[in-house]
Formats: C-alpha cells, structure tokens, sequence
C-alpha cells in the first residue's frame, strides 16, 4: 500500500430538489445504508489503510451535515471529519417536511438522528476523532453552524477547530477555500506531504 489516498466522491442526495436527510427512509430509500455500508464496503476491496485515522469523510453544504452525522455514528470507520459549510442538522431548512418524509413522522427519530445527539449519546466514546468545519466569510448562518458543529464536537472530546474563509460566500469560493484549509491541516495528520 503506497501513501497515495483514494478520493470516491459520493452522491447521498439523487435529486438535487429533495432532501433525504441523511437517513435511511421509505420515501427516499436507504440512502446512510449506501453511503456507510455499500460504499464503505467497496473502498474496503481497494488496497488501502483500513485503520480509521487514515480514513476521512468531507461533504459540503448538505453533504457536510451527512459527514458529520456519519463521522460521529462510525468512528470506527471515520477518524477524520471536513464539513464545508455544512448544515449542523440533516434536513434543518425545512424540519416539518424532514420529519414528515425521512422520519416517518416521528420528531423523536429526527432528534435522535441529529449529529450533536448522537455525539452525546454515543457510548463508545471517540478515542481519535479529528474534524474541521469551514465557512464562508460572507455566509453567517453557516459561519454560525460551523462554529457550533466545532463546539459540540469538542465538548465530545474530538481534535476539532472551525476555519472562516475569507470573502468566501457559501459557493465555488467556500468549497475551494474550506477543501484548501482543510486537506492543509489533514496533510500531517495522514503522514503525507504537502503538493
């Protein structure tokens, strides 16, 4: 195994106009089975690290809400965290509708499924998590999030720090910058140089 990293780029949403809020559900299909199970699976039968300080998982926007979800279900599988302008909740922009379709109209199953719950509640314990949540400058409401992903991660005990970036927006900008600071920090941490 050589120190070159895999990057499978994964699509949890489909439809760009729906949200399945990072769940398994009958209206939009298994969609964290696909991303923790199916997907895991194949990067597995590839000649890689299979410890999960070497393994990270990045989303952006509504992919950086899945991340961290996932991140804080499987740290077994995930040690490392990039949420670029990530939502702090799966589906928060419009709850009534996530609850109604991915929850099968269960607002405890909605809460339950949030990352910051499952971050309190997960009982193994997170020995070696390490994340970084990015925004955009010019994006309040995700600077806001960002920061409060970071918190939440810390009071869990993860390696974590928010990152703003400069001038950015919540686009192109904001996803350049954050994967820039990002994969900067992550460089040392998978014991790779950097370009």
């Amino acid at each position: 195994m050589g120190d070159t990293p895999y990057v499978l780029v994964v699509d949890q949403l489909g439809d760009p106009n729906k949200d399945p809020a990072c769940a398994d559900s009958t209206v939009y299909g298994n969609v964290e089975t696909y991303v923790t199970h199916d997907v895991v699976a194949f990067a597995r039968t590839l000649p890689v690290q299979q410890d999960p300080s070497q393994w990270t998982i990045v989303g952006y926007s509504n992919g950086g809400g899945c991340a961290f979800k996932y991140a804080a279900e499987h740290p077994d599988i995930w040690g490392n965290l990039l949420s670029v302008s990530g939502e702090i909740v799966p589906g928060s922009e419009h709850p009534d509708g996530t609850i109604a379709d991915a929850f099968g109209g269960s607002p405890a199953a909605y809460e339950a499924a949030k990352p910051t719950s499952i971050l309190t509640s997960h009982t193994g314990g997170y020995p070696n998590e390490w994340a970084l949540f990015t925004a955009g400058q010019n994006d309040p409401a995700y600077v806001d999030q960002a920061r409060q992903g970071a918190a939440a991660a810390a009071k869990a005990r993860w390696n974590v720090d928010s990152y703003v970036v400069p001038g950015a927006g919540h686009v192109v900008d904001a996803l350049e910058g954050g994967l820039a600071e990002g994969l900067a920090r992550l460089y040392p941490r998978l014991g790779l140089s950097a370009p």
